[in-house]
């Protein structure tokens, strides 16, 4: 056990957890309360668990630090955590900095037309399904997916059918709009938990659980806000524990499911689903903070990118090249590349000099990699910025759910880093097509 990282831990915890507090907006998911949520569940259990047993941290991050940087994990750790709450007090800065109004979201206006936003729905899902299906049969069906899931990244390489996939969330949280719209229907709630299944399903087939547990947050958000508000006495004991064991399974199963043939091990009962369940695993699957120490002890004045990384984008749309000849989109190679072998690896080096693979590099990545701790202090202010002015339109526009879903989006997503960004223009484009469709629809 390592007690110094195991006070950073303490550390954090009491820093989110204090910030979480001192917020004083009454609603959970405004920005200063969801974000602190957000960083306490991505940090803190990484951080105990490494304090705990080292060998959680990052097997490739570790190798580095002792084959190429030669520091010590509990001085890295350090380092982090000096750098990360400075970027975590500068996040909480940029979220103040735009004066959002008091939310009011019993006077709440939907102007959509439940017609339109019917059709809308259910178009765009079964677009969205379309898409995962030819992703299916480019694979070789679905068995074969299930057995593979250890390979996904190879599997989606190349499958552009699957960015027409994220239709189908949007068209689940529109759906919980649509019961509003319609009188609270029964026919349409059960459409909209028909869709969040499906969706889930879907979307945990790759063998990811990021994109399903923000979904379901975010229907669990909509539902707040559009239908009723959501408590324990509201939804029952027993409702309750149904929708906890589920979440608690879906959670723990989906690992052993993307291991090596783990969906054929597990219905040959090769393994034991219960003794294999590892709540470490799942804190560890959806923390960036091994990113973030090995960025924090990485660069230095000598190897900084200094905005390299911003023709990423430009390149590959401009660039004539062979694919495997230009930058790759995901700046996440060039740190995997540093860390397998050592060196300073950078934007815009071509695709086939780095490895097949990467790491999220998210805002911090972005930041500390282009401009140390100055790239911090302006990133993570306009990341908060950029979070509290969708959150104000999505207030002062009367709950907007146009807007309810980019500020959602943007909490869990949204970065500076190239592949990010990307992720945004075709978040836009999908819910300007959503958009485009219900207008057709609508009766005038």
């Amino acid at each position: 056990m390592s007690i110094e990282i195991l006070l950073i831990a303490f550390f954090f915890l009491i820093l989110y957890g204090v910030s979480n507090r001192l917020s004083k907006k009454n609603d959970p998911f405004s920005p200063v309360k969801l974000i602190s949520f957000l960083y306490l569940i991505r940090n803190v259990p990484y951080i105990f668990f490494s304090a705990i047993d080292n060998d959680f941290f990052n097997w490739r991050v570790s190798e580095y630090f002792n084959k190429f940087a030669h520091i010590a994990l509990e001085d890295a750790f350090f380092k982090y955590s000096v750098i990360q709450t400075v970027a975590f007090v500068l996040l909480l800065i940029g979220l103040n900095f735009v004066k959002t109004p008091k939310a009011n979201f019993s006077k709440a206006r939907l102007r959509l037309n439940y017609h339109g936003l019917k059709y809308a729905v259910n178009f765009c899902f079964i677009i969205g399904l379309v898409g995962f299906a030819v992703f299916l049969l480019n694979v070789g069906g679905l068995s074969f997916l299930l057995n593979n899931l250890s390979n996904r990244v190879e599997l989606q390489s190349g499958q552009y059918a699957l960015q027409l996939r994220p239709l189908m969330g949007i068209a689940t949280v529109f759906s919980i709009v649509l019961i509003r719209l319609g009188g609270f229907k029964k026919k349409d709630k059960i459409r909209f938990y028909f869709f969040l299944t499906i969706s889930v399903l879907v979307f945990s087939a790759t063998g990811g659980r990021k994109d399903s547990l923000y979904l379901i947050i975010m229907s669990f958000a909509a539902y707040t806000y559009y239908v009723n508000k959501i408590t324990f006495k509201s939804v029952g004991k027993l409702k309750l524990l149904l929708v906890g064991s589920f979440v608690f399974i879906y959670v723990f199963v989906i690992p052993l499911v993307r291991s090596e043939d783990g969906f054929k091990k597990i219905l040959e009962g090769e393994v034991s689903v219960v003794d294999s369940l590892g709540i470490p695993d799942f804190f560890s699957s959806i923390s960036y903070t091994y990113i973030d120490v090995f960025t924090t002890n990485h660069f230095s004045y000598d190897n900084t990118w200094n905005f390299s990384t911003l023709k990423t984008i430009p390149s590959n749309f401009l660039d004539r090249k062979e694919a495997y000849l230009r930058p790759p989109m995901d700046e996440g190679t060039y740190f995997v590349t540093s860390i397998d072998r050592g060196g300073n690896y950078k934007p815009l080096m071509p695709r086939h000099r780095l490895r097949e693979f990467s790491f999220p590099i998210e805002n911090m990545g972005f930041a500390y990699a282009n401009a140390l701790l100055l790239g911090v202090v302006i990133f993570f202010f306009l990341q908060g910025v950029i979070l509290s002015f969708c959150y104000k339109q999505f207030v002062v526009s009367h709950m907007n759910p146009f807007w309810f879903y980019i500020y959602l989006y943007s909490a869990f997503n949204f970065n500076f880093s190239s592949l990010r960004l990307m992720n945004t223009i075709m978040l836009f484009i999908l819910l300007g097509i959503f958009y485009l469709v219900y207008k057709f629809f609508k009766v005038k």
